[in-house]
């Protein structure tokens, strides 16, 4: 083209200046809180469906799965291509506002006016427990009791927009489950750490890399504490960056890498992460699985691949390997498994391979794979979630897979040598399930799963979860069904701990796109609680509301 706007753009694009400033215009506006990052436009997009409602063809699901993160990678491809983000620079700036957590009052009963408080109480003590319970709690503004019935407490957290990739583990060597995430925009690292009774403080914060996509938490270095390990794409440069606990909620970078990224796979970006033995010389590597919603000139997407790195011992990461096969397109944070399948104390991967099924890939020794094998297709569906878990209790591990838009859960049944196959005797129904939890909820030594809800996230005002609880053989039913308290909530990310020392099973979850992270205290099992808190044969506290409900009026003897 020889028009004059052509050949001016031809001569600004090999222009150092010109392509600092679109490096810098493309880092203002695509992170860091921009217009248009991907939670600002998600949160927009939510405020204005009703106002623009069938617009577009099935607007309410393929704008927010496909749209607003392809968008993103299509002008970072361009970008990259061009050479423009070789020039871009992120430098320090102020943390993002946590949101403000949604307007809802606490769901408690109104307390009996005849009630009369138990002469054998000690209210000196009493008043001194509610005194410094007063001083150690966090403010409301952070976190809320919001929610509860039978068997579940439900707290509500304000967190950052573009907080995700939830993880427990007891950060500070308190001996409380705490919790951690990572924010895709900021790239800050957050452990909430646990007061010891399942209530959270606010977040101690470390620098981690921007744009963030996956967190986990595991021993890197072995020294009996829990490290952090972060995959992260910033306009086609990938890392994969480790970090040291330094005990008190905080972290210092061991190393930082490049992901592994040839002709073949530079589109293709980190997804799922779990963490390993996968060489058997005791420290835990990696496992990434990779997506992309860039497709090729034939409207085709990249070939999936697996990559592992090592782990050197010291927390230090180096590629490995690196395993093609199936379709990258946009596959979930949850699409991959890695646990050993065929028994022969080797973790091997099973991984959704973009299209209808899964590919199972065996771990060979001394990080070598087998060729990835296509398993036998359970339903027509592209898997969102897979995670492992032994169903029948005959002490191998077996697949669960929801793919989102298909009312039913698969279950891949492994006949003890690592074949897993779908069987239909198994199959879960379930609402249009997403993310998918394993735990046993119940404690009765049975695995037990969550599974979020898809549809309401944008038909209904709802963001749901359904708890499954296993009969023992096999079976599962699901036992309940609760809400987060977003307007529109998107919760999808989920993990579990036991968080308040109760003895049983709790959940989290993180709602990156309304800043909200809830905690759900289990109370499917009663536990005893002691009322003598100073060991001085006195009552120190009773709730009284508890009591009203058991007992109706109380009155003194």
């Amino acid at each position: 083209l020889q028009a004059p706007i052509a050949v001016i753009y031809r001569g600004l694009k090999v222009n150092p200046d010109f392509q600092a400033i679109m490096a810098a215009r493309f880092r203002t506006h695509f992170y860091r809180g921009g217009a248009l990052s991907d939670d600002v436009v998600m949160k927009l997009f939510l405020d204005l469906r009703s106002e623009v409602l069938n617009a577009v063809g099935n607007m309410l699901t393929r704008v927010p799965s496909f749209w607003i993160p392809g968008r993103r990678e299509n002008v970072e491809k361009h970008l990259f291509d061009k050479g423009f983000v070789e020039f871009m620079d992120f430098p320090e700036e102020e943390a993002p506002t946590p949101q403000m957590l949604p307007g809802i009052e606490i769901d408690l009963p109104n307390p009996n006016p005849n009630l009369i408080p138990d002469p054998l109480i000690d209210a000196n003590d009493l008043l001194e427990y509610l005194k410094q319970e007063k001083a150690t709690s966090p403010p409301a503004s952070f976190v809320r009791r919001s929610w509860s019935d039978e068997n579940w407490v439900r707290y509500d957290y304000s967190v950052n927009l573009g907080d995700l990739s939830l993880v427990s583990a007891d950060f500070d060597l308190d001996g409380s489950v705490d919790l951690g995430c990572v924010n895709n925009d900021y790239g800050l690292i957050s452990i909430f750490r646990n007061t010891g009774n399942g209530i959270f403080s606010q977040p101690v914060q470390t620098t981690g890399p921007l744009g963030s996509e996956s967190l986990a938490a595991v021993d890197l270095d072995q020294d009996q504490t829990p490290d952090l390990v972060i995959a992260s794409r910033i306009a086609f440069r990938q890392f994969l960056t480790s970090f040291k606990n330094n005990g008190d909620g905080a972290f210092t970078e061991i190393s930082s890498i490049p992901i592994n990224r040839t002709e073949e796979t530079e589109i293709n970006f980190p997804a799922s992460m779990t963490l390993k033995d996968m060489d058997g010389d005791g420290d835990a590597d990696v496992v990434i699985g990779h997506h992309s919603s860039i497709k090729n000139v034939l409207g085709r997407p990249p070939t999936n691949m697996v990559s592992v790195y090592e782990n050197d011992g010291g927390g230090n990461l180096s590629h490995a390997q690196t395993i093609f096969g199936g379709s990258a397109e946009l596959l979930s944070r949850r699409s991959i498994a890695v646990e050993d399948f065929d028994g022969d104390s080797d973790p091997d991967i099973v991984v959704s391979d973009g299209d209808v099924t899964l590919l199972s890939i065996e771990n060979l020794g001394n990080l070598t794979f087998g060729e990835p094998v296509r398993l036998p297709t359970g339903g027509l569906q592209r898997y969102y979630s897979i995670v492992a878990l032994d169903i029948e209790g005959d002490q191998d591990m077996d697949i669960l897979a929801s793919a989102r838009a298909n009312p039913t859960i698969d279950v891949y049944v492994n006949d003890g040598a690592g074949l897993l196959a779908p069987d239909r005797s198994f199959r879960i129904n379930a609402t249009l399930p997403e993310t998918l939890l394993v735990d046993d909820f119940d404690s009765d030594s049975s695995p037990d799963f969550i599974a979020n809800i898809f549809s309401p996230l944008f038909l209904n005002p709802k963001g749901g979860f359904d708890v499954y609880i296993n009969d023992g053989s096999g079976g599962f039913a699901s036992s309940e069904t609760f809400y987060t308290a977003s307007q529109d909530p998107l919760p999808r990310s989920l993990v579990s701990g036991d968080f308040d020392g109760g003895g049983d099973t709790d959940f989290a979850a993180l709602d990156r796109y309304n800043g909200v992270l809830s905690v759900f205290l289990n109370q499917v099992v009663p536990q005893p609680r002691s009322a003598d808190l100073n060991l001085d044969n006195r009552i120190d506290f009773l709730d009284l509301l508890e009591i009203e409900k058991v007992w109706g009026v109380v009155t003194s003897p």
